[in-house]
């Protein structure tokens, strides 16, 4: 839920700028009243127009928390037989799961979460390794209490916490609340975390190494993580396998990104090993196979999307993120768009969701709410109005603060032309174009920019011709630099049927560049139709 919005009782004040009395004033939810007499919007928008929004941003943590679900501290900690020879036969001991708080019976273990004395999640494990966590509680760090410590440990899981202190009391060490790869959480613990030094205990599975990656750009190049024997996939099955003091070597050495820039095939041992087993990473799934065949994009691409003005290219790049979001866990996106209006932009791009028009329609059903929710929760806007300037190295400034702090992963540029490149360097279209790419491969991030090109000549039906990587205006390296090109093509005549009459054909998504070809096809052509009833896109 957004902390201002317009107020929707049928109160109504003079019009800052016209003066009539059809003026609908902006409510601060947090505070309960209106904002100031400035902010709102005239009614009489057809001979006014006037309208004024500040920049909005979540309801206050604080009122957040007080949504979450008290959950009543067990009057006792029993816990059966068959759970005390579950965890022996995993080499925890007894006092350990006292000292955890665990409980458990014939029908599942509890992992109790808490901070100092109050209980705020149950997670419960059921035969079969089926979990599930208290719905509508605060998701949080197993162990919370632990992160006071300058050094922390972080497992993938409650099991793999309960090892490491097995093996040494006096770490500090918290598990992840729910698996390698959900990590939302973190946006309100990430400041709780600068300034400690933390060691990775993930598991070596394909999920647990992306996991990893993922902690270590959020929470920075000099995060630790440790290795296991080649027999084992976890710091449990080390401690059950090889014994106490064969973890507790696991635990001791530990690893980091080299800091030079000068690498051994020793340093990418895991990521060769898991190209090995699994082949190459995989792109982002649209959903639709036409789509998927000619390009999916992947983590540490720079891409380009260009296309004659007025062609549609912006909306479509908002159309495809939202099928690429709603098919992959994890994406979390940031624009920053000179050329729209946020509130604007945010309507479009939930018409998009929802492949309907709600625009004007009063529809605030259930599945509305649900879609603004989903924005405001993986969406990030960048006020251009608000930068103090629109420099590469500002822009690239505020995407590594999204990327730290929110997680954000996948960044829109749109358009390129907006980018100040700095008053004294010639021929710097490379050197910005490079600065976004790195961005892309050193925060395992996708960077899409969006470019527009020269002055294209029309074809003999007056369509213009499609635009390709060396048409784009300024420099040939917008054909070298990025991994992938993208170019959207709309057809502005259409072309006469068999009984004469005009029809439009297909726009279409041509890949012109693929520098990893495992994503798709290179060339390949995608036809995509556009849906005038909801103002947006569908495969065709």
């Amino acid at each position: 839920m957004f902390r201002y919005e317009l107020d929707k009782s049928s109160k109504k004040f003079p019009c800052p700028s016209c003066g009539q009395k059809r003026f609908v004033k902006m409510l601060d939810l947090k505070m309960g009243d209106y904002i100031g007499d400035e902010f709102g919007r005239c009614d009489r928008v057809n001979n006014c127009g006037y309208e004024k929004y500040p920049k909005n941003e979540p309801l206050h943590k604080e009122i957040e928390q007080k949504m979450y679900k008290d959950i009543p501290v067990p009057d006792n900690y029993d816990i059966s037989e068959k759970v005390v020879d579950f965890f022996k036969n995993r080499g925890i001991s007894l006092n350990t799961l006292k000292r955890f708080k665990v409980t458990g019976d014939n029908t599942s273990i509890n992992f109790n979460f808490f901070k100092g004395d109050k209980l705020f999640n149950v997670k419960k494990r059921f035969p079969g390794k089926r979990w599930s966590l208290e719905g509508g509680a605060e998701m949080n760090f197993y162990n919370y209490d632990a992160l006071s410590g300058d050094v922390v440990y972080i497992t993938e899981g409650e099991i793999d916490c309960l090892s490491v202190y097995e093996c040494d009391p006096n770490i500090n060490v918290v598990s992840l609340p729910n698996g390698a790869n959900s990590h939302k959480f973190l946006d309100s613990e990430i400041e709780n975390l600068e300034g400690k030094e933390i060691v990775l205990c993930m598991d070596c599975d394909e999920a647990g190494i992306k996991g990893r990656d993922d902690l270590m750009v959020r929470l920075g190049d000099e995060t630790s993580y440790i290795k296991y024997p080649d027999d084992c996939k976890d710091i449990n099955e080390v401690l059950v396998k090889h014994g106490k003091e064969k973890a507790l070597e696991c635990l001791r050495n530990v690893y980091k990104k080299p800091i030079s820039e000068i690498y051994s095939a020793e340093d990418y041992e895991d990521k060769i090993k898991e190209y090995i087993l699994n082949g190459f990473p995989k792109g982002l799934s649209s959903g639709d196979e036409r789509m998927d065949s000619a390009y999916t994009p992947m983590p540490g691409e720079f891409i380009v999307v260009t296309g004659v003005p007025n062609s549609g290219k912006s909306p479509v790049v908002d159309w495809l993120i939202t099928n690429w979001l709603k098919h992959n866990d994890g994406v979390r996106v940031a624009y920053c768009s000179a050329e729209s209006r946020t509130p604007i932009h945010i309507a479009q791009i939930a018409q998009h969701y929802l492949q309907r028009n709600i625009i004007g329609t009063g529809d605030f059903s259930d599945d509305v709410i649900d879609v603004m929710t989903k924005i405001n929760d993986h969406y990030k806007f960048i006020e251009t109005e608000e930068l103090n300037d629109m420099s590469y190295t500002n822009v690239l400034s505020k995407m590594k603060s999204l990327n730290k702090r929110h997680g954000t992963n996948f960044f829109v540029i749109d358009p390129y032309n907006y980018i100040e490149r700095g008053d004294n360097e010639n021929n710097s279209h490379v050197k910005v174009l490079r600065a976004f790419a790195n961005f892309a491969k050193r925060n395992n991030s996708i960077v899409a920019l969006v470019a527009h090109p020269r002055k294209m000549s029309k074809e003999e039906d007056g369509n213009y011709s499609v635009a390709k990587p060396y048409d784009i205006a300024g420099t040939s390296d917008f054909y070298n630099v990025p991994d992938t090109i993208l170019s959207f093509w709309r057809d502005f005549i259409g072309v006469q049927n068999e009984i004469g009459i005009r029809v439009t054909q297909p726009n279409k998504l041509y890949v012109q560049k693929l520098k990893n070809h495992w994503l798709g096809q290179c060339p390949a052509v995608v036809n995509i139709i556009y849906k005038d009833s909801c103002k947006s896109f569908d495969f065709y």
